[in-house]
């Protein structure tokens, strides 16, 4: 049949301990925190006992060995008695104490005894269960106090109870009321535990009946608060329905009593499976020891939910955040590569010469000749130019001799521009003069024509090279000029 193993602690209501027993403290014991759960039961009276009596098979009482401790007697189901020496050079902290047992599954009782007037305590106790058949496996359903399975009356004697979220399941009811009840049924095991809180608030008197058996009486106060203590233990139940019933003991005003939640124990040859679909349980192997896989019903803690609500509320922020810095950015980098187009459009736009009437003289502050070229008419003027024109032109009237004027038929016209200051007033004639040699021509003045560059071409043709590079005219320009006054 599986077999398990449960494990009491010390400050469990099921551990009997006579009146002179205290509970360790870490003002007085500076290894406190090297026993279970930092705490143990100390005794130091001769003749001090502590007796546990369960439904199982074997059984193994843990304690410590130090150098002030001194002898103490065990004994199992009322046999022989065995006298050990607790007295030991180095400490020994959760060391095996006391074994006893016969491998016989029933009802069993074991006794411990201070032999003299030192030291000596009990850190927990674990004893051997077994259920069911050898080759089943163990189901566990955990029921929690919450659970339709749990019946209280009256129910207005029953309230949440305190520090829940140290209880399994973070759910919790208690009662001051001596009349009030908490019965448990469930249908089919072979063995129930019962967990709850003990403490300096716990009841000092309460009963649990199984059945239609006689009630147990237990205390849960103790020196300190302790959750999810064994407050009762039952084995041995068989199939069928059973019920289990808690209630305040007399007097009324004794404390609180507190339930956690309950363990129910069965297997399939006894006709258990699980409660309902609301419970879950993994099966272990027979020979496993702690072979127990719980499932819970309850309610998501408030505390949990505000974390959760938290959380999401955290990351939603951070995603609309991160959007809008990205957003921003790229708006950013989208302004300063405009801004660079439009600084590329002012760098590299070519100049735009102004137009100038044909009695205006044009001074340029750019260094390079110009080609003029217009027909006499004033050209159209662009009405705004959204961006500045790079070098600018200057215009001023002729401060000396008029400029000379071009004749409106003339539809190709030659002119130089020069950088203010530098006009050269031989210009002209040295104009004129490589136009001659050019073009075979005599004239020295009036302005070239269409006809002109005809014959020029046609000079060119017959092999006529001018007689001085140094008279050849600078090259042609053609640019906007627009009429100036």
């Amino acid at each position: 049949m599986p077999t398990f193993n449960m494990t009491v602690e010390d400050t469990s209501p099921i551990l009997r301990y006579s009146a002179n027993w205290r509970p360790a403290d870490s003002a007085s014991d500076s290894f406190l925190d090297q026993y279970s759960l930092m705490s143990a039961m100390v005794a130091q009276q001769a003749g001090e006992t502590m007796e546990f009596t369960y439904f199982g098979t074997n059984v193994f009482v843990f304690g410590a060995k130090r150098p002030n401790h001194g002898s103490y007697e065990g004994q199992f189901d009322g046999g022989s008695v065995d006298t050990v020496n607790g007295m030991s050079g180095a400490n020994q902290f959760q060391t095996l104490l006391f074994e006893g047992g016969n491998h016989t599954l029933g009802t069993h009782t074991v006794t411990m005894r201070n032999a003299n007037a030192q030291f000596f305590d009990i850190d927990f106790v674990t004893f051997e269960m077994a259920v069911g058949n050898e080759d089943e496996t163990l189901i566990v359903n955990t029921i929690q106090d919450n659970h339709p399975a749990f019946v209280y009356t009256p129910a207005a004697s029953w309230t949440t109870a305190q520090q829940v979220g140290a209880f399994s399941g973070n759910t919790g009811s208690s009662t001051t009321d001596g009349s009030a009840i908490a019965r448990l049924t469930f249908p089919v095991c072979d063995a129930i535990a019962l967990y709850g809180p003990v403490g300096p608030a716990g009841a000092s008197n309460y009963s649990v009946q199984v059945d239609n058996d006689p009630p147990t009486f237990y205390s849960a106060q103790q020196k300190f608060y302790r959750p999810q203590e064994l407050l009762f233990f039952a084995a041995g139940l068989g199939p069928g329905g059973h019920f289990l019933q808690v209630q305040l003991g007399a007097p009324t005003d004794n404390g609180i009593l507190a339930i956690d939640h309950a363990n129910v124990y069965t297997t399939a040859s006894l006709g258990g499976s699980f409660l309902d679909k609301s419970f879950a349980s993994i099966a272990a192997p027979a020979t496993t020891v702690t072979n127990t896989v719980q499932q819970t019903v309850s309610e998501t803690p408030p505390g949990i939910i505000a974390a959760l609500a938290l959380m999401t509320t955290l990351v939603v922020v951070g995603f609309i955040a991160f959007f809008f810095l990205y957003w921003r950015q790229r708006r950013q980098l989208f302004a300063e590569r405009l801004r660079a187009d439009k600084s590329l459009d002012l760098i590299g736009s070519p100049p735009r010469s102004p137009l100038i009437s044909s009695n205006s003289q044009v001074v340029s502050s750019n260094f390079y000749p110009t080609l003029t070229s217009f027909d006499g008419a004033r050209p159209m003027e662009r009405p705004s130019d959204p961006w500045p024109v790079a070098n600018p032109f200057i215009l001023e009237p002729a401060p000396s001799a008029p400029a000379q004027a071009i004749a409106p038929a003339a539809r190709y016209s030659t002119g130089v521009l020069l950088p203010p200051g530098k006009l050269r007033t031989d210009f002209d004639a040295n104009a004129q003069h490589s136009n001659q040699h050019l073009e075979g021509q005599g004239s020295s003045s009036g302005p070239l024509t269409p006809i002109t560059q005809r014959q020029r071409g046609a000079s060119r043709a017959a092999g006529t090279r001018p007689v001085s590079t140094a008279s050849m005219p600078p090259p042609r320009y053609s640019t906007m000029i627009r009429q100036y006054g």
